[in-house]
């Protein structure tokens, strides 16, 4: 059986700020983040804010990033 992936495979780097708030980004597209008060409300708020920028991208009908080797592509 197949696990689901919210992260369509991008790498994850989580990290707690001076603030004592945990930020969630993509290793491979780092202006996607999100802020969480514990790295799992920080996760789920990456996987809300993913949602919203694949949405944002088919709107624009542009194509949705991919990841390869640790690099983002755009998959025609």
């Amino acid at each position: 059986m197949a696990l689901h992936d919210p992260f369509d495979g991008f790498t994850i780097n989580i990290y707690q700020d001076d603030d004592a708030d945990y930020l969630a980004h993509f290793v491979e597209m780092s202006n996607i983040s999100a802020f969480g008060d514990s790295p799992g409300m920080a996760i789920a708020e990456l996987a809300t804010a993913w949602i919203g920028v694949k949405e944002s991208y088919l709107q624009r009908g542009e194509t949705i990033p991919k990841v390869r080797n640790g690099k983002p592509i755009l998959i025609k």
